[in-house]
């Protein structure tokens, strides 16, 4: 794959701000737990019972907090630990660095770690275990994570977060944890709650078949351009269940659901997600950077997925980092769609294309196939998507189309 940049600017210093509990409803990953019992619940900003992380056994176990993004850590506080258990806590980036205990940790209940916060620590990763000789399963209520953010661009706020949404239905389901019972509606789609266990009923959970609408809307308040969106997937043992979130779609609309009911095809195609979703897990998918800014965004199942019930434990959205000039064109070569071209004209090399498509404006130029035999430029219209089948393999073309420039994770 060949990427052009139409625009790269340097950053060279690290953005810090605020110090607070960063590991609050991020993702964790855990060495084995009891069920209901899962890794999420250190996270929670729970610290009691029913809501802590059990090991399925004793001896060696670990608990990694995924923090998403680099920060400087401070300090780590575990909560409501077994008083004969001693733990030890890294950081885990390219290398593992150890924290420093600061308690005395036989007979207490809780536990602080004083960890390297310089510029060379910055971490994504806390990780917190017990060693191969403790007699005891782990067990604790929570972890605490006090540190900055350290990634070389600032903060973005995820333009979901607690916004108003609706679905084409949603299951009645119950929680484990408590046995409370309610809809599993688009609000717990965007609580900013990272929690991939069914059983915690903390996802948003359609209730129809495979051939049914299946979609979530979430009104931003105002209109966005996306740079990127994240899709948690449900923890399960179940292919089925798994495979339901298979090519699931992301669509932008100016149209609230209430008027106009999303339809597949019938609404500008952010991106599809290509293939399988891992369980448990939160991937990102970046939008065409060739869309006007949008109010909705739509998360949708592919048509006859699985048996239906589309679900997701989070949906989150950004804006684009920099100014939204600045796109990343890929390409695709020896390929070239077919049956979207509005326009065609000799061109010496793919940038020509590119600003030509550029001067279009968002409403009208979406990608561009270019023949590097023929120097023939073809500007493509595709604002609802385009069919997978109509991608065609053509030895002399290449197919290029836009994102924005991300700098950092996602």
């Amino acid at each position: 794959m060949i990427k052009l940049i139409v625009m790269l600017i340097c950053w060279p210093k690290i953005f810090v701000d605020g110090q607070s509990n960063v590991a609050l409803g991020k993702m964790v990953r855990a060495s084995s737990y009891t069920n209901p019992y899962t890794g999420f619940l250190v996270v929670d900003g729970l610290a009691s019972s029913p809501f802590c992380f059990v090991s399925q056994t004793s001896g060696y176990q670990w608990i990694q907090i995924d923090l998403l993004w680099l920060h400087l850590v401070e300090y780590v506080h575990v909560i409501a630990k077994q008083p004969s258990s001693v733990f030890n806590t890294r950081l885990a980036n390219s290398m593992l660095t150890t924290c420093n205990n600061l308690t005395s940790q036989l007979g207490n209940s809780n536990a602080s770690f004083q960890c390297p916060n310089t510029a060379e620590h910055a971490s994504r990763y806390v990780r917190v275990d017990q060693s191969s000789t403790c007699v005891n399963m782990m067990n604790v209520c929570e972890i605490v994570v006090e540190g900055q953010w350290a990634e070389i661009k600032p903060r973005k706020e995820n333009v979901l977060l607690r916004k108003n949404g609706s679905m084409s239905s949603s299951i009645y389901a119950s929680t484990i944890l408590t046995g409370r019972s309610y809809f599993l509606t688009s609000d717990y789609a965007v609580n900013g709650v990272r929690n991939p266990s069914i059983k915690h009923g903390d996802s948003a959970h359609t209730n129809e078949g495979s051939t049914g609408a299946n979609w979530i809307q979430v009104d931003m308040g105002r209109n966005y351009y996306i740079d990127y969106i994240a899709f948690l997937s449900l923890d399960t043992t179940g292919v089925n269940v798994a495979s339901r979130v298979t090519n699931f779609i992301i669509g932008l609309t100016s149209n609230r659901s209430a008027d106009v009911a999303p339809a597949r095809g019938q609404y500008p195609l952010c991106n599809t997600y290509p293939g399988n979703v891992p369980i448990a897990t939160r991937v990102s998918l970046q939008c065409s950077a060739n869309l006007p800014a949008y109010r909705y965004l739509i998360a949708q199942q592919a048509y006859g997925m699985s048996d239906g019930y589309f679900s997701t434990s989070e949906l989150e959205a950004y804006e684009p980092q920099n100014d939204k000039k600045d796109k990343i064109w890929c390409s695709l070569q020896n390929f070239q769609l077919f049956g979207y071209s509005f326009n065609e004209f000799q061109a010496f090399k793919p940038l020509c294309c590119i600003i030509k498509c550029l001067k279009l404006g968002e409403a009208e130029c979406d990608s561009i196939n270019f023949n590097y035999q023929l120097k023939i430029c073809q500007l493509n219209k595709h604002r609802n998507g385009y069919t997978r089948t109509n991608l065609i393999r053509s030895i002399t073309w290449s197919f290029w189309n836009a994102t924005y420039l991300h700098i950092g994770n996602r």
